[in-house]
């Protein structure tokens, strides 16, 4: 786990359907947007950081949605993938329980 420093632009959910079984799922994922290193001044890059399904229910969204245009620092942990045609990504999640950690 590590803390990933940024402001939070808002909650979204992802509607995805499973190839296998065609059940639809929803992903909810919180937005960061942090300082993109070396880049021009305020210039940004954003981050989709996915809200487990343990998370969902304790309304870890909502909290996250009172916290839009804030600068936080976010609990996450990334995770490498691997396609077989060459693609390759990292899937990046919300750690512990998720909520916002406190440090000045």
């Amino acid at each position: 786990m590590f803390l990933l420093k940024g402001t939070i632009m808002g909650v979204k959910s992802v509607d995805n359907t499973d190839r296998n079984t065609g059940e639809v799922r929803t992903k909810m994922f919180v937005g960061v947007s942090v300082p993109k290193t070396n880049g021009y001044d305020g210039e940004t890059v954003s981050y989709d950081i996915q809200i487990t399904k343990k998370q969902i229910p304790e309304g870890v969204a909502a909290h996250y949605e009172k916290l839009k245009g804030n600068e936080i620092f976010v609990p996450v942990l990334a995770f490498p993938w691997a396609g077989r045609n060459g693609n390759a990504g990292l899937n990046w999640f919300l750690a512990d329980d998720g909520l916002p950690k406190n440090f000045k």
